[in-house]
């Protein structure tokens, strides 16, 4: 646990037993050293402004403990998959049917649709390197040719797949569609892609 998760957290917590004394039994407290002079500075304050404060308090506490947390979080799974693909040859990157599956993307392609711009550009390099090595294992071809293949859309029969991936432009009415609804369209975009390496795959 960080230091700065434990004292907010410790503070929250004197803040809710506190906030319950004054507001409960303050004569508990006059017995306490320094907190009966908080409760003679609180006396003529309503008890609601009181739970008011506790209750503020002791949010600030969880957010900032909730912050903390999440500031832990580990590096990106599909981060981790295309290093290991660029670090690789190409012929040695594989499909993974779990990652690849449509209905099973992972909080880093979810990044990718929700956010785009480099998110998306690095799901569609591993992407792009997975289709390369599928292609090129399938059809018996050097990484060469199969490179050639993904970069001209003759890799696969899904058009989407083949524009996502190669050097051709989206059409018109997919960039309307970019435009108008971007999260849908990359969301779209990325399945069918994943839907193509997969059936080059396992076809």
């Amino acid at each position: 646990m960080r230091p700065r998760t434990a004292l907010f957290g410790a503070v929250g917590t004197v803040a809710t037993v506190v906030g319950t004394g004054l507001l409960v039994a303050p004569g508990l407290l006059l017995g306490f050293g320094p907190l009966s002079a908080a409760v003679d500075a609180v006396a003529g304050i309503e008890r609601t402004r009181i739970g008011l404060a506790a209750g503020a308090l002791v949010f600030a506490a969880l957010a900032v403990t909730a912050r903390s947390s999440s500031e832990g979080t580990t590096p990106s799974s599909v981060d981790a998959r295309f290093d290991r693909v660029t670090t690789a040859p190409p012929e040695q990157a594989t499909v993974s049917p779990g990652a690849l599956t449509g209905g099973t993307l992972d909080s880093d392609t979810e990044q990718a649709i929700e956010e785009g711009g480099a998110a998306f550009r690095d799901v569609r390099a591993y992407l792009y390197e997975v289709a390369v090595s599928a292609y090129a294992e399938r059809m018996a071809v050097s990484e060469a040719k199969a490179t050639a293949a993904v970069d001209r859309g003759q890799w696969t029969d899904d058009p989407v797949a083949a524009y996502v991936l190669g050097e051709s432009q989206a059409p018109p009415i997919a960039r309307v569609r970019r435009w108008l609804v971007p999260t849908r369209e990359r969301e779209r975009r990325i399945r069918r892609t994943v839907a193509a390496i997969e059936e080059v795959t396992y076809r």
